[in-house]
């Protein structure tokens, strides 16, 4: 049956062009990509920081590759108005109209064992996808042109696999808005943090850091970073700690930018888990490969708990190997018995955190 149209919303067709929307997205059979020599946008039709617009006039982050029954998993973002203009939705008014208008999109996610927002992909109109053409696109102009040019020198060895997502892909980006960047495949994203890390250490050594292509963050950027975040089981000196260390936040010519990852879910995070109830661990992180990965993901030497998985940018990358982390989250139970934690089971995931522990007395002591 056809969902009612939003109060007060429309979406008319002929106002934008569509992307065709490949409905049956059959998967292959899990190999390795070096085998296959196929790149991760070859691979799958959907992917993490895609965005996808239902013939409604919601626009949504896909928050997982593929298809799970036939459904494309998502957390609405944007409502499309009549005249086209987008109204940002916070997470609780979104879920509440997909409740409301829209409930046969709520769907019980037997991988993830929670219940969100899963579109049926025949519902679907139009797919953004991020795209390595953004950086060489004729239409910017002004301070905006030179943003890109400075972006396009700095991640030239690694264009292809750099695309540009949230606000500034959709066409919602206003003059305060940050700028989100995805790379795809940590070797690649690997490389982007260093090349950041190069450009900002050596702006650090200048005196005139406004001249140069790439900036660290001021403190009051910071600041804005950290309350946009809602992280408020840390102190924002434990927040800037963490974040400082990821080199993957900066700004050029203002513009903050913010630098993500994308890689096909870890082997050992595509069991599906059964939720077991709240935990607080500590444990010692064994392996971070898969630290900025989407979920990001790290194995543990706990009694109990092997792994942790993140869902929430704000925990990602928190931890590397050898360090003591301290985690809240939701314990699921694999297939195989064995226990992993959640960080994320919502967007913004108030009462769960992920910490380096033997560094939260020595920031708090900064304060906050």
């Amino acid at each position: 049956m056809t969902q009612p149209l939003l109060p007060r919303f429309h979406y008319a067709f002929g106002t934008m062009p569509s992307a065709r929307i490949n409905r049956s997205c059959k998967l292959a059979p899990m190999q390795p990509l070096e085998a296959q020599q196929v790149t991760l946008r070859q691979r799958y039709t959907y992917l993490p920081k895609d965005f996808v617009e239902a013939r409604q006039g919601l626009l949504c982050a896909v928050v997982a590759e593929g298809l799970e029954f036939g459904r494309v998993l998502v957390t609405p973002r944007y409502l499309r108005s009549f005249d086209g203009a987008l109204r940002k939705l916070d997470s609780l008014e979104a879920l509440e109209l997909v409740r409301e208008h829209y409930p046969t999109w709520m769907f019980h996610s037997p991988s993830r064992d929670v219940l969100l927002p899963a579109i049926p992909v025949e519902e679907l109109s139009r797919l953004h996808r991020p795209s390595d053409g953004w950086l060489t696109a004729p239409d910017r102009e002004g301070s905006e042109a030179t943003v890109f040019r400075q972006l396009a020198s700095t991640f030239q060895t690694i264009t292809t696999d750099v695309g540009l997502t949230g606000s500034y892909l959709i066409g919602a980006a206003g003059a305060e808005s940050d700028m989100d960047l995805v790379v795809y495949g940590l070797k690649n994203f690997a490389t982007a943090q260093r090349l950041v890390a190069t450009a900002i250490g050596q702006g650090e050594q200048q005196e005139n850091q406004q001249a140069l292509p790439l900036q660290a963050l001021t403190h009051a950027q910071w600041q804005t970073s950290y309350q946009r975040r809602g992280c408020s089981l840390l102190t924002f000196a434990e927040y800037l700690w963490h974040e400082q260390r990821k080199s993957n936040k900066f700004s050029v010519a203002g513009i903050k930018i913010d630098v993500s990852c994308v890689d096909e879910t870890p082997p050992a995070a595509q069991h599906m888990g059964r939720k077991q109830g709240v935990a607080i661990i500590r444990g010692r992180v064994t392996d971070a490969t898969y630290a900025f990965a989407s979920p990001a993901m790290f194995a543990i030497d706990h009694p109990t708990i092997q792994r942790i998985l993140v869902f929430t940018a704000t925990y990602v990358g928190q931890a590397r190997v050898g360090e003591m982390i301290e985690a809240q989250g939701q314990v699921e139970a694999e297939p195989s018995g064995a226990l992993r934690l959640i960080v994320g089971s919502s967007r913004e995931a108030p009462n769960e955190y992920l910490r380096v522990a033997h560094t939260c007395e020595d920031t708090r002591a900064l304060g906050s």
